[in-house]
């Protein structure tokens, strides 16, 4: 959580000066931006909420849990566990909330930083908040716990009720998606547009691998976060994006009965 508020912290002061969008392929609308921050904020701290209220399994809990329990498509999650594989997770997470950052090291980006810092800061806001949100509310045992070579320790965690679904996948999924998203949208060079998506998606598949390997999370924990989070790495930047003049076309109609303006927009 503090890696979180640590990001959300450097978005908003990246986001604090506004500059021309000249050549930009989005444009911010503040109307839309304060829309989508105040309920990023408010399905976080509902999360943050629902989760300080779960109560951690109990030693007699732990003793009646068996793997025969888990739908048979997430059973094999059950027999995982590897503190090397959590740490990895743990350290590529940390590159994908970079990664939007890195950005800034180029100049049609830089030109247009509050715009994109803007776009980060609701991907993590509204992806952070529906993830916390489902953690608190299904409150799903993650598979170590089925796991008899697991110190009771770790299974006796209030995070150890926090498997559905998968936040770092999540996390990580939305940011290197947005990241690969505004790439592709500023550039017309197709073998560096296949490279960024090439990139985004087999660091995500990594990192469902990752957490599935060490025992945190259930194949349906992956599948869900990957989901979740790719769709908030593009959706956002897409929202954004301006609408060309050639692409809406519009001209005036009449009728016998009655006339007016038909409008239409082209998708490609």
């Amino acid at each position: 959580m503090k890696r979180e508020l640590l990001l959300i912290v450097v978005l908003f002061i990246l986001c604090g000066k506004v500059l021309s969008q000249n050549g930009s392929p989005y444009q911010s609308n503040w109307h839309r931006e304060l829309g989508l921050i105040l309920a990023g904020s408010g399905l976080l701290t509902t999360g943050v909420i629902l989760n300080q209220q779960i109560e951690p399994l109990t030693a007699e809990q732990v003793s009646i849990l068996s793997r025969d329990q888990v739908w048979a498509f997430d059973r094999s999650a059950t027999y995982n566990y590897s503190p090397n594989a959590a740490k990895t997770s743990d350290w590529l997470l940390i590159t994908g909330y970079i990664s939007p950052l890195t950005l800034l090291a180029f100049k049609p980006f830089r030109s247009n930083y509050s715009t994109i810092g803007l776009m980060a800061l609701e991907v993590v806001l509204i992806n952070h908040g529906i993830t916390t949100i489902l953690k608190g509310s299904f409150r799903r045992i993650r598979p170590f716990v089925y796991n008899s070579s697991v110190p009771i320790e770790q299974k006796l965690e209030k995070s150890a009720k926090r498997s559905f679904f998968s936040g770092h996948v999540s996390n990580f999924t939305s940011l290197t998606f947005f990241t690969a998203k505004v790439i592709a949208d500023h550039s017309n060079n197709k073998h560096l547009v296949i490279a960024v998506w090439a990139t985004a998606i087999s660091t995500s598949a990594l990192m469902s691998y990752l957490r599935f390997h060490a025992g945190k999370h259930f194949p349906t924990d992956v599948i869900a976060g990957y989901t979740v989070g790719a769709l908030v790495g593009i959706m956002i930047p897409q929202m954004h994006k301006k609408v060309k003049k050639d692409r809406l076309v519009y001209y005036p109609y009449y009728f016998s009965d009655s006339f007016g303006l038909s409008l239409s927009l082209k998708l490609n």
